[in-house]
């Protein structure tokens, strides 16, 4: 159905400014939205601990910017010091987290329109949507002809203070699915547009969406031929990372469309193989071969098998992308894309026909993570992600209500490599859970298997002393895109050194890695 009026008069809006192209919600990113032809922006505003407005998408600072912790515990001159830039590339660095009054000014100069969507703060929704009221009746042009403005958020709270003290201001309700009537959920929170998430959306999801009057957004949506199939579907406007997605042509490529989801059917696909050809290989023990590495970490004729199988699927579909495997590929590419495989983790586990073991495939580009899969076949699980398209458990969209994830006490999953870790590192590792967390510690022998009891909400927390690369950067892709939180430093060169990794809750993340150092020791 054809909206009568809708409030975005464009198809397109530029996902935290063109953030396939600079730093996203940075003022770069809108002044390159605007250079691509980008009439509408999208972005996020948060409340810093005294009570600023700073334009940042994440609760955390660890992933766009060199700072770590909670924005709300940090002041606004506390972050206007870190480095918002670097971590998307060196020609970036210095770049700041902008205030709302910085961000509101360059939309305004520049022509462009706004949605402002306020993230929700447990017991701060009230206080982040007055505080935005107060400084758009100061800053903002209400009655510009060029420049548009809606908010939105997925708080109610929130919401309902904006309908009180700009109510001529269309409002958004910001959610994972679209409910099974989405009009009545309008009129009862008083909105008039709905965001959904395209990996959420079913074909009956669809179906609704083309009969309602109501003005649709999905987001995020990065391959022109989808953005093209949902607004033929009655979508009214799709939230991408790419401002020229539909202009005719402009050609994408995976390091402008870098989330696409074509990457998850081939991903899935190369990590069934690898787990079939190690289920083939477990059926005949004396093909096994298995040969030990040291410090009791063994090596297969299945690992070695498994890994050529997923290296020359990436080479035939990617043939100029790099390759770092933990049985020895090291294939340099020259186009800033990088696979990191495990063919099998947990391979003494796999030996024994213990069904604590996986395949493990990520994929980052110029050190930015894109998308992982990880692919359990004794524990029939396959679960995917890509940044900013979603996360899906067994082709199925999944979404973790990480609030929900409170045992008491919580239950810590743990991997000592005995290669890589030091003597006593494990009883310190122990007691660090017990005293400091009040945990429960759990050992399953492989950190992929123990990394999946997060991710599916089993588990709070992983500890891993002796980490490789491989065994963790599928995992903590995935673990970004369900909004847990880990240890790795994306603005460092990806290499085979050992190292400690921490993910889990945020809740409890902080307090974890106080007693815990990134680096290959203990404090």
């Amino acid at each position: 159905m054809t909206v009568a009026s809708p409030v975005v008069n464009s198809p397109i809006l530029a996902h935290r400014g063109a953030s396939a192209f600079a730093p996203e919600n940075t003022l770069r990113a809108v002044e390159v939205a605007a250079e691509r032809g980008a009439t509408w922006v999208e972005t996020d505003v948060r409340l810093t601990l005294d009570g600023q407005l700073v334009m940042i998408h994440d609760e955390t600072l660890s992933r766009t910017t060199n700072g770590s912790g909670f924005v709300s515990e940090h002041t606004l001159a506390q972050i206007r010091t870190l480095d918002a830039g670097t971590w998307f590339g060196p020609e970036f660095k210095g770049l700041q987290v902008p205030t709302l009054v910085e961000y509101l000014t360059c939309i305004q100069n520049l022509g462009l329109s706004l949605q402002l969507e306020l993230k929700p703060m447990r017991g701060r929704e009230e206080e982040l949507a007055v505080a935005v009221a107060d400084t758009l009746e100061r800053v903002w042009n209400f009655d510009s002809t060029t420049s548009k403005l809606f908010l939105a958020s997925s708080a109610e709270r929130s919401l309902s203070v904006l309908a009180k003290r700009l109510p001529k201001v269309p409002r958004a309700l910001a959610l994972h699915y679209l409910p099974r009537d989405p009009e009545r959920l309008a009129r009862e929170v008083g909105v008039q547009i709905l965001h959904v998430k395209d990996s959420f959306l079913t074909a009956e999801a669809l179906e609704r969406i083309a009969r309602s009057p109501l003005e649709i957004a999905v987001a995020t949506v990065n391959s022109r031929d989808r953005a093209q199939f949902l607004i033929g579907r009655g979508v009214q406007s799709v939230i991408t990372d790419d401002p020229n997605l539909l202009t005719p042509g402009t050609e994408r490529t995976l390091e402008s469309d870098a989330h696409v989801r074509s990457l998850i059917p081939f991903m899935e696909e190369t990590a069934r193989l690898a787990g079939n050809i190690a289920m083939q290989y477990q059926k005949d023990p004396l093909a096994l071969k298995t040969e030990e590495k040291g410090g009791f970490d063994f090596v297969t004729a299945a690992d070695k098998g498994a890994e050529e199988a997923i290296v020359a699927a990436i080479k035939a579909q990617y043939p100029e992308d790099s390759i770092l495997g933990e049985e020895g590929t090291r294939k340099e590419g020259g186009n800033g894309r990088l696979w990191v495989i495990d063919p099998i983790d947990g391979t003494s586990n796999y030996i024994w026909s213990l069904p604590w073991w996986g395949v493990s495939i990520g994929l980052l580009e110029n050190g930015r993570p894109v998308a992982g899969v990880i692919h359990a076949p004794a524990l029939d699980i396959t679960m995917s992600a890509v940044v900013g398209e979603g996360t899906w458990l067994n082709s199925e969209p999944y979404a973790l209500e990480i609030a929900e994830v409170a045992s008491e006490p919580p239950v810590v999953m743990s991997g000592v490599s005995p290669k890589m870790a030091e003597v006593g590192d494990a009883e310190k590792l122990s007691l660090l859970i017990r005293t400091r967390l009040g945990g429960i510690e759990r050992r399953l022998g492989c950190g992929t298997a123990s990394l999946l009891q997060v991710l599916l909400g089993r588990a709070s927390l992983y500890f891993g002393l002796g980490e490789r690369i491989w065994d963790v950067c599928a995992a903590s892709i995935i673990a970004e895109e369900l909004g847990l939180r880990h240890s790795i430093d994306r603005t460092k060169t990806v290499d085979d050194e050992p190292f400690n990794f921490v993910c889990g809750v945020p809740r409890l993340f902080d307090q974890a890695i106080e007693g815990f150092s990134s680096r290959h020791e203990l404090k």
